[in-house]
């Protein structure tokens, strides 16, 4: 009798034992595969009995990422990369981000480089990397055509460095502030060398800066804006076209705006918006009113620095070479100057064509302000 309760024990606890056996085998298998558990399915009794025999490796915590709000987790994930501190010995301006762009067209998908293939010995050249490229030379452009319009602004006090601008080598377009001494003489110079004259017309800056005299300003009437506009157009006398002096206030303002352009338009003359601010729509105003209108492209000299001013010239070739025309602003500095002087005979050696802003269509600039 005894015999055969042992015999009975003895095969429920060998039955158990394998099952046990069997159940956990399972669990291993199910969780390197990445399926639910037996654990999971069994029960908390089994879960547990389980969990303290085949306890979790250690390791990071895997963190569940929110799905209802919040930027996705791979652009944050690629700006942590951006903001990684440089490997020992990597040059440290090579992690830098990048500023973004004036019209941000939003994140863009940045695609691994392919690594080069093998040579024949066995060994590969290394990859360059997007971020470590250097920027094409000026030399590589090719301007096939593309124009570039330069305009010389805030001419009319130095005599010598407004001709000096007269005789760069190639066609540039001088915008004079009326109320300087030697406007009405220099611009009449000009004139008489086939050059092209704009009127460069001070308005109201978001700061404290003085724009010059008679400055339009939006708090006063559109009488008095058109007085001022009417002194400045009959001091400097004939001029192909007008662009902002200053202005960041005054441009951005479509009632101040509207009565002044329409004024600028009865003259016959085009508008160059000088964009000394994003916010300026001075452009979209003088195209709905019909006016021949343009809108800068690059600023030449924002610092007097010629590492930056060839920096510029290099944005206006890549700029004309995409959209078939860029316009410039620059001032009569003598930096800019002598930059520009050696600067533009290469320039046309690689194809570019400096044109008077008043010889291009207006076909051509709407169609390069869309690009």
């Amino acid at each position: 009798m005894r015999f055969g309760i042992v015999f009975i024990l003895a095969l429920f606890l060998g039955a158990s034992g394998g099952w046990l056996i069997s159940l956990a085998m399972e669990e291993a298998s199910a969780q390197a595969r990445g399926e639910p558990r037996p654990s999971q399915l069994f029960g908390p009794v089994a879960r547990q009995t389980l969990d303290e025999a085949f306890p979790a490796p250690r390791g990071r915590p895997v963190v569940l990422w929110p799905l209802t709000s919040g930027p996705s987790i791979e652009d944050t994930l690629a700006s942590l990369s951006r903001r990684s501190a440089p490997a020992s010995g990597e040059d440290p301006t090579l992690a830098l981000e990048p500023a973004a762009p004036p019209e941000s067209q939003g994140p863009k998908a940045v695609k691994a480089p392919v690594p080069p293939p093998i040579s024949q010995s066995g060994a590969a050249a290394p990859p360059l990397l997007p971020a470590m490229a250097a920027p094409p030379a000026m030399e590589e452009q090719t301007g096939r055509g593309s124009r570039i319009a330069i305009v010389i602004d805030d001419v009319g006090y130095d005599a010598a460095a407004a001709r000096r601008a007269m005789a760069l080598p190639g066609s540039v377009t001088l915008a004079f502030l009326a109320e300087a001494p030697n406007a009405q003489r220099l611009a009449a110079e000009v004139r008489a060398q086939g050059g092209s004259v704009m009127l460069h017309l001070p308005m109201e800056p978001d700061g404290k800066e003085d724009p010059g005299e008679r400055p339009l300003l939006v708090h006063l009437s559109d009488e008095d804006n058109l007085a001022r506009l009417r002194w400045h157009m009959a001091r400097l006398g004939d001029f192909d076209g007008v662009n902002n002096h200053m202005g960041s206030g005054f441009t951005r303002d479509a009632l101040a705006l509207k009565p002044v352009l329409q004024e600028i338009g009865a003259r016959g003359v085009f508008f160059l918006d000088s964009r000394t601010s994003s916010d300026s729509i001075a452009y979209e105003v003088a195209g709905a009113l019909g006016l021949t209108a343009y809108a800068r492209d690059v600023f030449i000299d924002h610092t007097r620095d010629r590492a930056e001013i060839a920096a510029r010239l290099e944005d206006a070739e890549r700029v004309s070479a995409r959209k078939g025309l860029a316009i410039l602003i620059g001032h009569p500095l003598p930096e800019t100057l002598d930059m520009l002087e050696s600067w533009m005979p290469d320039a046309e050696r690689r194809g570019f064509v400096f044109v008077y802003l008043r010889d291009v269509p207006a076909s051509a600039s709407l169609a390069a302000a869309g690009q």
